[in-house]
């Protein structure tokens, strides 16, 4: 059994649990479903039922509680016990929290973080640990909270880095140093199928993250896949070996792969995240030209562009320093100190490579449209990044400049006003102005209507001719051709 249908098991065994006014169950009514596993964590609807003083049922909530909070793996008969000692210590925990809150919500009594205590095997230990008065339910969120960041010592990380890099400096230079080599002959031959398939340019800075990806031990890319780094997606997956010589299923295009729906044809997927359709791809304005920057999209959320950052290995670098700096508590990590190593291992990874990734940078940027810092300041669309003309510059289209409260559902919902205004984009093409007709295409297309996409496309392509772009309005047309694949990965 996995960790899911233990939870589900034990609760449903030991729930209902009557205490007075409440009634506590696994779901609305024992749903088979009440119990699932999501980023890592193992999740339990938990119902909460209110009678009167007659009995007669007042209200029924629900709530999703997390009973297991991360990666670790329980032993089943400590995950039960667990389970089994919350129970015994619920009518308890039921008065310790009507006391401060009589309209507490069952978040109030569930104790993931007794579950994080070593030596505790039995249901009456976990039972008086919850209870304890310097136990985990003593305003547990609020200490986490206040919780600073793990300061890690040297003797702890010595003793870390026996197991985890136990290679002699020059070994481990050489490692580094014949990973990036490949990785830099690899990028020719990448970047040749690139033109060829997308007709686009590859910066060299994109060889120096696959040569720090590739020079990972197994410990380093342990490190890096455990704190929830983002891995090799779309083309950066032709880096791999036999990656170049993958066949599309179908016979579908190859521009196809890693596109979400809502991408901009701008957009190249290089990394994916883990949640939500979360994935990070170079941004190219011109693709004449090199791409400005990396650029985020949640595709399975609100589908907007974000900017990143300059270069893959700075998007890694930014969240590794976001981790480091808020998520190395007790609430994230069940082993703060390992994590805190982790997170420094995968930093000196990180920073072997520095040296060659400004040396990238100055070889690849003179040719750049816009350099990152200039081109994340320029006037947005409601879809994000927006777009850039010949010479750089910006455009806001006019239903943004007029309308502050626009957000993009009016593309959607209001036909009347979005006819006018691609009649406006249109009328602006036949002048030889593309930029509001790029800005409109781009927000159709992520508004996704199918009534409007033959619009869409329309303003896009032509926009995108007008301004030299031709294998950005290719893109989109072999993308607006196929929008519905079920999923984006298209190779056997």
């Amino acid at each position: 059994m996995n960790r899911a249908e233990i939870v589900r098991d034990t609760l449903k065994r030991l729930l209902p649990i009557t205490q007075r006014a409440w009634q506590i169950t696994l779901g609305s009514s024992d749903h088979d479903d009440a119990v699932k596993e999501r980023d890592g964590d193992v999740i339990a609807e938990i119902g909460v039922w209110t009678r009167d003083e007659e009995g007669a049922l007042v209200d029924v909530k629900t709530q999703e509680l997390p009973i297991v909070q991360g990666a670790g793996e329980p032993t089943a008969s400590r995950l039960v016990a667990y389970l089994e000692g919350w129970v015994k210590a619920l009518p308890a925990l039921i008065e310790q929290a009507s006391r401060v809150d009589p309209a507490f919500l069952p978040i109030d009594i569930i104790c993931p973080p007794a579950l994080r205590e070593q030596g505790v095997e039995d249901a009456d230990a976990f039972a008086a640990l919850i209870l304890r008065e310097d136990g985990p339910m003593r305003a547990w969120r609020a200490e986490i909270a206040e919780e600073g960041p793990y300061e890690l010592d040297e003797a702890t990380w010595e003793a870390f880095l026996e197991t985890a890099r136990p290679e002699p400096d020059e070994e481990l230079a050489a490692r580094r140093a014949s990973a990036l080599d490949a990785a830099m002959k690899r990028l020719g031959q990448v970047e040749a199928k690139l033109r060829a398939v997308h007709g686009v340019r590859l910066p060299r800075h994109v060889g120096v993250f696959w040569g720090f990806y590739s020079s990972l031990s197994e410990a380093e890319l342990e490190a890096y896949r455990g704190l929830g780094l983002y891995r090799p997606f779309g083309v950066l997956e032709w880096f791999e070996e036999g990656g170049l010589e993958r066949t599309p299923r179908d016979g579908l295009d190859e521009r196809l792969d890693a596109r979400f729906r809502c991408d901009a044809p701008e957009f190249l997927s290089m990394l994916g995240g883990f949640s939500d359709g979360q994935h990070f791809g170079l941004w190219y304005d011109d693709p004449a030209r090199l791409p400005s920057g990396v650029v985020e999209n949640y595709a399975r959320d609100s589908a907007e562009n974000w900017w990143a950052g300059p270069t893959l290995l700075a998007v890694v670098s930014r969240h590794l320093d976001e981790i480091g700096g808020e998520y190395l508590t007790s609430e994230y990590h069940e082993d703060v100190a390992q994590a805190a190593c982790r997170v420094r291992l995968v930093r000196e990874a990180i920073e072997a490579f520095a040296q060659a990734e400004d040396a990238a940078l100055a070889e690849d940027g003179p040719d750049l449209l816009l350099a990152y810092e200039d081109r994340i300041d320029l006037p947005q669309i409601v879809c994000g990044v927006g777009v850039v003309g010949r010479d750089g510059e910006g455009f806001t289209p006019p239903y943004l400049a007029s309308r502050e409260d626009f957000s993009g559902r009016e593309l959607r919902d209001e036909p009347e006003l979005t006819r006018a205004l691609i009649a406006d984009a249109t009328a602006a093409l036949d002048r030889g102005e593309p930029l509001y007709a790029l800005a409109l295409g781009r927000d159709l297309h992520w508004a996704d209507s199918d009534e409007l996409r033959a619009d869409a496309l329309a303003l896009m392509t032509r926009g995108y001719r007008m301004l030299g772009r031709e294998a950005l309005a290719a893109i989109a047309e072999v993308h607006h051709a196929n929008r519905d694949l079920a999923h984006v990965g298209i190779y056997d």
